[in-house]
């Protein structure tokens, strides 16, 4: 970056006194105009939709509440049994006597949680 800098700074000592300086030509509004393109292209691309994706999970894990089925990121499936105060960690039902205590980033999808608790706590409850 510093050999750039002193480059550009030599290349215009260099600029004949008359005349224009070599660096606004057509070819130099060319590349600037260029690099303009790929910049917004790289923000429509890879930064904006990431940028939602981020919001969209953000927004599934702050609406986490007791009762709902969610997927670790390891896989386990269970059920929100309680939140803890801070925010930071959950703890979630797996089965009828096994609870985990985890981080709340770790949760990776939240399942719908009408039917599939029903089921669930009425096979519970049978299995008692």
């Amino acid at each position: 970056m510093i050999e750039a800098c002193s480059w550009l700074v030599w290349a215009a000592a260099e600029a004949p006194s008359g005349g224009r300086s070599p660096f606004v030509g057509p070819q130099f509004q060319q590349m600037i105009l260029l690099f303009a393109m790929i910049g917004v292209a790289f923000w429509l691309i890879i930064l904006r939709p990431q940028k939602k994706e981020q919001g969209k999970r953000q927004s599934m894990l702050d609406n986490l509440k007791k009762g709902d089925r969610i997927v670790t990121i390891g896989g386990i499936h269970g059920w929100v049994s309680d939140i803890d105060k801070g925010g930071k960690t959950i703890s979630i039902r797996v089965d009828g006597k096994t609870n985990l205590k985890i981080n709340r980033s770790a949760v990776s999808t939240m399942e719908s949680r009408e039917g599939e608790e029903r089921e669930s706590d009425n096979d519970l409850k049978s299995q008692k």
